[in-house]
């Protein structure tokens, strides 16, 4: 039976999703304090030590890019497999067992990086798959801490415990978090994983939203989705669909009142002025505007 450990203790600084250039298919875990060296990495499941490799600056014969330099590749016996890249003093060699919660190696920073952290992959098979433009065969590590109740970065028990055993950690995919991250993320709002976990990431998504709105009347920058941005959401939907009602430029129906938006709004108004519309041209779309359209007026009015 598997056991689950915290592979690290430190602070998530990259989580598992899109990234440019590739998509990242880890997270990323720096040491509590920035530059700490002696950070300990340890096993998140037991299994068998299929490779280690202790420096960087040539291709990954495993994985065939040049991303994480040093690394261990731990086979897991339920047939999956983790990796932990960018390691150093590493204290295992190919043909080892490992325990969860074993100290395996430290963070290091060898290989394409900013800084010492630890880049942890869990992997559906064993292989990566795939090219580097998206998960492959990778799953969102968060998957396996929600599962053990463990917080990615926080130091665990998990691995005491098994699998049939251990509740799920509750709230952690909130139905309505992952709505909110579904509306952000084809914006460019949202640059976490879709996981529905309710972190800084998610937080920061909104607070872009809120930022990127040329018009918002009545909503609050506070980061929160809450009903007065449902609200507007919803509004500038329809905003924006009564408008692709009208001759000129097609907007995406996206519930995003950003520049194109704003753009269109001031095209109709000159492009009516003085006939159908009979309000200023001043880029707000208020109640005169959209009675010319059809809809109700902004719900923050």
């Amino acid at each position: 039976m598997s056991y689950f450990h915290a592979p690290a203790a430190g602070r998530v600084t990259s989580r598992y999703g899109p990234r440019k250039p590739y998509f990242h298919r880890g997270i990323d875990i720096a040491p509590p304090v920035p530059g700490q060296t002696g950070c300990p990495v340890f096993a998140a499941y037991g299994g068998i030590v299929r490779a280690v490799r202790s420096r960087g600056g040539d291709r990954n014969p495993i994985t065939g890019t040049w991303n994480t330099g040093s690394y261990i590749l731990i086979d897991g016996p339920g047939g999956g497999s983790e990796w932990y890249g960018h390691v150093v003093n590493i204290r295992v060699k190919p043909g080892d067992k490992v325990v969860a919660g074993q100290r395996i190696a430290d963070m290091g920073a060898v290989g394409n990086v900013t800084g010492i952290h630890l880049h942890f992959e869990c992997w559906n098979g064993r292989s990566q798959g795939g090219g580097a433009d998206g998960p492959g065969n990778t799953r969102n590590p968060a998957l396996d801490f929600a599962k053990y109740g463990i917080t990615p970065g926080k130091a665990g028990s998990g691995g005491k415990t098994p699998v049939a055993n251990k509740k799920p950690a509750t709230g952690k995919a909130d139905p309505k978090v992952l709505r909110v991250q579904k509306i952000l993320a084809p914006m460019g709002f949202y640059k976490g994983a879709l996981d529905g976990i309710d972190g800084p990431f998610h937080k920061a998504g909104i607070d872009a939203y809120h930022r990127a709105q040329r018009y918002m009347p009545g909503v609050k920058r506070d980061r929160v989705w809450g009903p007065a941005t449902e609200a507007h959401y919803q509004w500038v939907r329809s905003l924006q669909r009564a408008m692709n009602g009208w001759k000129g430029v097609k907007l995406a129906v996206d519930g995003d009142y950003g520049a194109h938006t704003h753009a269109r709004v001031l095209d109709l108004m000159r492009r009516n002025y003085g006939g159908t519309y009979r309000g200023k041209v001043d880029n707000i779309p208020g109640p005169v505007f959209c009675r010319m359209l059809g809809i109700d007026p902004h719900p923050g009015l």
